[in-house]
């Protein structure tokens, strides 16, 4: 890629990207990566230089700009860096559909809960504790939300 041969910053990565064809047949992030010199540094830096966001609000009084730390762009950074340098932790999403019908074709939905339930921990305190909020709320007399009448 000509154009790219000194330590271009990163508004000339992205305004080179726009208009080059050349970037058209590249298929990944990786590649596309792989033929610009630097452009992990590039990133690296910018993730840096997030990590001292600020932003900025009008004051009226003293009709002056005011500074603060901008800490949702901080964190962000952070994620970002903490994420490829320690790896991210293990993320377990649990869905379980279950409808306790007796429908015929839905016995074995029963089964599939009740193995899900007897085989997961999370997913009997889980239940646990809908049991004890709802338990609670009913012998207060005071429920969470209206359902509509089936």
């Amino acid at each position: 890629m000509d154009n790219l041969d000194t330590d271009p910053s990163a508004d000339e990565i992205a305004a080179l990207i726009e208009r080059s064809p050349a970037f058209d047949k590249i298929q990944s992030l990786s590649a596309l990566l792989s033929e610009i010199p630097n452009g992990r540094r590039v990133i690296l830096a910018s993730a840096f230089r997030a990590l001292g966001a600020r932003k900025w609000y009008f004051e009226k009084e003293s009709a002056e700009r005011k500074f603060l730390p901008d800490y949702r762009t901080q964190l962000d950074a952070a994620k970002l860096l903490l994420s490829y340098s320690d790896g991210l932790p293990t993320q377990t999403t649990l869905n379980v559909n279950a409808d306790l019908g007796k429908k015929s074709a839905e016995v074995d939905s029963e089964a599939q809960f009740d193995n899900a339930l007897a085989s997961s921990p999370a997913l009997r305190d889980s239940l646990r504790r809908r049991l004890e909020r709802a338990e609670s709320a009913h012998k207060s007399g005071q429920l969470r939300r209206k359902l509509p009448p089936p």
